[in-house]
């Protein structure tokens, strides 16, 4: 990591950032988080790192878990006091609160936009998954192999 200067930290480029995060609200899928948006993700109140960007793609393998996590009037205040505090300014800049302001807002704008689009594909997956079990449940029906398998697995 680059070393900051005090008061002049390096703005965030919140376009990549924000079109990065909806591309993976669009499009359902974690791991097209960039390493970029992982670094800014993490960094945010609430976040945690997950070990590395694997790690938190996995965690959030469901995206409605991040849009859930996102869709909040919280992140609005902090974004407002990146903008509002005298000392962030003083210890940061204030492109680099503006720009962190800018990102957080918009990951909350874009959370409530993909909100309903996320839950339709989550429950699709869901379905999926669920026939998916129950085709492997029936065939262990007929296998005792399989079935003593199967349960290993689960329990």
């Amino acid at each position: 990591m680059t070393k900051q200067i005090q008061g002049a930290w390096k703005p965030y480029r919140v376009a990549n950032i924000l079109n990065n995060i909806e591309l993976v609200f669009k499009t359902g899928d974690s791991q097209k988080l960039s390493k970029e948006s992982y670094e800014f993700l993490y960094l945010m109140s609430d976040f945690i790192a997950h070990y590395d960007i694997n790690g938190f793609r996995h965690h959030y393998s469901d995206v409605r878990d991040l849009i859930e996590k996102l869709d909040s009037d919280y992140y609005i205040s902090d974004a407002d006091r990146l903008e509002t505090d005298g000392d962030f300014q003083k210890w940061y800049g204030s492109a680099y609160n503006r720009s962190k302001a800018q990102i957080t807002r918009g990951l909350v704008v874009l959370a409530r936009k993909y909100k309903n689009v996320a839950q339709q594909q989550g429950n699709e997956s869901d379905m999926h998954k669920i026939e998916v079990l129950q085709a492997v449940v029936n065939r262990a029906k007929k296998n005792p192999g399989e079935a003593r398998e199967l349960l290993n697995s689960i329990f």
